[in-house]
């Protein structure tokens, strides 16, 4: 699977408009400053990410997803109606293993609807 031109795009210009939003609020600059502070980040850091966001190319993306994005060891994780979700991602192929909301493996699933 590779990432287009027009998917590109699009990431970078929601990105973008996710940052024109996220110090709008008090809280929202309060929590900006204590995510440089937790991470030791640089104060230009955002400049410097979307500098790399902006200079990325179609190519590159794909070359990074290519090196770390390891499809046979990634799991897909879907919530939702298992009953109207269910039928349709069966017709992918993949194993389907049900768990609870604390990631325990749920065997037979019976829901009693009273």
């Amino acid at each position: 699977m590779v990432i287009n031109s027009e998917e590109l795009n699009f990431i970078n210009n929601s990105i973008g408009q996710r940052e024109s939003r996220s110090y709008e609020a008090p809280w929202q600059k309060t929590s900006f400053l204590r995510r440089i502070i937790h991470y030791n980040l640089r104060t230009d850091y955002v400049k410097k990410q979307n500098d790399i966001i902006n200079t990325l190319t179609v190519d590159r993306i794909n070359e990074l997803a290519k090196q770390n994005l390891l499809y046979e060891e990634m799991k897909i994780v879907v919530v939702g109606d298992k009953n109207s979700i269910q039928p349709g991602l069966e017709r992918f192929g993949y194993e389907i293993v049900n768990v609870d909301v604390n990631g325990n493996i749920i065997n037979n699933i019976k829901i009693d609807i009273k």
